[in-house]
């Protein structure tokens, strides 16, 4: 069970930090990796309700008025409906049938920009589901709930500053920008 939630980390870790044009490619590894047929797809199955995505998708939609992210999520109430239904949004998303871009500009639309799409609904949508995900794992299986923390790199986009996890190379260039001792010694504590 150990080595199943290292190995979830680092694929959510993954998914979290991608860009555009690695998120497709990380949000399928992810989803590939909860379905897979195991004690944990099983676990998910028992959990999570089943959900009538497409209708609650539809009706959402249709709350979109002329401007560029008015829809309105009407989330369900229920905590596991709710979590089932971010679910099968991933799904839907890996599919193929949206991509992260027209959902933006449905529901969550920040600026015109790919990258910054990415990052608010990684935000937003994708790290509140793989925690509460990965609560379900650990609290049915009894271990504790222990993430360790990820170092974050602040990204300037226009006026705004977002928070990015930063990967193993992100890693050893973040210690080659800032340098010296102490900031070794900070990232070491982590």
């Amino acid at each position: 069970m150990d080595d199943f939630l290292d190995d979830y980390d680092d694929i959510v870790s993954d998914l979290i930090s991608s860009n555009y044009s690695t998120f497709e490619e990380k949000l399928k590894q992810y989803i590939s990796y909860c379905t897979q047929p195991n004690e944990m797809n099983f676990l998910l199955s028992e959990k999570l309700p089943p959900v009538d995505f497409e209708s609650w998708y539809e009706k959402c939609k249709s709350t979109q008025g002329s401007w560029v992210g008015s829809g309105e999520l009407s989330w369900p109430l229920d905590k596991l409906e709710n979590l089932s239904m971010r679910f099968e949004l991933l799904k839907y998303i890996a599919e193929g049938k949206t991509d992260v871009p027209d959902f933006c500009c449905s529901f969550m639309y920040s600026e015109n920009n790919f990258n910054i799409m990415v990052m608010e609904f990684n935000d937003q949508i994708v790290e509140p589901l793989a925690r509460d995900l990965r609560k379900i794992f650990t609290r049915s299986s009894g271990l504790k709930n222990t993430v360790s923390p990820i170092p974050v790199e602040l990204i300037k986009a226009s006026d705004n500053w977002y928070q990015r996890p930063i990967g193993l190379i992100g890693i050893g260039l973040f210690i080659s920008i800032l340098g010296g001792v102490a900031t070794a010694k900070v990232l070491g504590a982590l």
